[in-house]
């Protein structure tokens, strides 16, 4: 059994790196997969620029004046600046909604709105807003259900409507309500089962269906059902370790798989297996750390480093690797990269280590 001061330090990792659903728009989804090799600000005067070029075309070029906010916005959000994504985010929003609003029956201008919808809700829960996340990922959900039902044979929007089902089952979960998580996690994950069996090679909905074991997972690991819950991990997992052998290459699966490890790791160690945690743990650790010199302007990234690390700690009751996190925190806020939302995790930690 852990004690209250494991479960809390459990409880502050979580809180550091809760990983956001898959996007629903192919524009984003490529753009995820993009690692950047240039200066941090560069990258983001770069897509500013794009997204000047972009409003300059906007009468020609809507879709693309659309994933130029897209785009930004990731950028601001990946970087740590979430109320710079928001705001860019918003922002694109009302010109999908102003499309919309000229042409209701255009099922690309509502599926684009329902990305944004999607977008701002993934910033929201970040943030912690929780009620407000719930109330967007539910506006983009009635677009997406009117969408698949419009043309059930059009797997793009299945696959769509599966990730807001997922998205409000995380909010669900996040606010206590585990049935109703569980209840609407279900239909995400029977969607996406469905399209598995219709092409398996599609690494999309692999690595979909992949996010949809983790977070029943999680809901079940909530519920301390720990045997389900270390099955449905281990399902997770198969699918991320599947995915990256087959492109070693692809930063995005390598951090799915480190977020693999870390469920497990959280499972075991709920179990009483301790050594297996911590062997789930450091790979986690190591993947991360690997990913680090790729790109050192991720702010995500590094959140996860201080994950890895407070999760060593808890479960070796080795303060070492708090200050390990500390470090990597104090460094994320000299560099402007640590959100103001996660300012406390710097106190809470030198409160681990000693410091005053």
């Amino acid at each position: 059994m852990l004690s209250i001061k494991h479960l809390y330090i459990a409880a502050l990792a979580s809180l550091l790196w809760l990983p956001d659903a898959i996007s629903g728009s192919q524009a984003a989804n490529a753009f995820f997969l993009y690692t950047s090799q240039v200066d941090a600000q560069a990258e983001v005067e770069a897509a500013r620029e794009g997204l000047a070029q972009a409003k300059k075309r906007a009468r020609l070029d809507t879709g693309g004046l659309l994933t130029a906010y897209i785009k930004l916005g990731s950028v601001l959000k990946r970087q740590g600046d979430l109320n710079g994504a928001l705001e860019t985010y918003k922002e694109g929003l009302i010109v999908a909604a102003k499309l919309v609003a000229r042409n209701a029956g255009n099922a690309g201008h509502q599926h684009n709105l329902a990305i944004f919808y999607s977008t701002i809700g993934d910033i929201l829960l970040r943030q912690g807003d929780l009620d407000n996340a719930l109330s967007v990922y539910r506006d983009g959900l009635v677009i997406r259900e009117k969408l698949a039902a419009i043309d059930a044979s059009n797997s793009l929007w299945q696959n769509d409507l599966a990730a807001s089902y997922g998205h409000v089952a995380t909010v669900l979960r996040r606010q206590g309500d585990l049935e109703g998580a569980l209840k609407v996690h279900q239909k995400s994950l029977a969607i996406l089962e469905k399209l598995v069996a219709l092409d398996a090679t599609n690494a999309l909905w692999q690595r979909s269906l992949s996010v949809a074991y983790d977070d029943l997972g999680d809901i079940l690991l909530r519920q301390e059902d720990f045997d389900g819950a270390f099955q449905t991990y281990q399902r997770r997992l198969t699918i991320m370790e599947r995915l990256t052998a087959l492109d070693a290459s692809n930063s995005e699966w390598q951090k799915d798989l480190a977020m693999s490890y870390d469920s497990m790791g959280d499972v075991l160690l709920r179990r009483g297996n301790v050594d297996g945690a911590v062997n789930a743990y450091r790979k986690a650790l190591s993947i991360r750390e690997t990913l680090l010199p790729l790109d050192a302007s991720d702010a995500e990234l590094q959140r996860s480093l201080i994950t890895s690390n407070i999760k060593l700690a808890t479960a070796l009751e080795d303060s070492s690797y708090y200050a390990e996190a500390l470090r990597i925190a104090q460094s994320m806020q000299a560099k402007g990269i640590l959100d103001p939302a996660y300012a406390w995790v710097i106190s809470d930690l030198k409160e681990l280590v000693g410091l005053p």
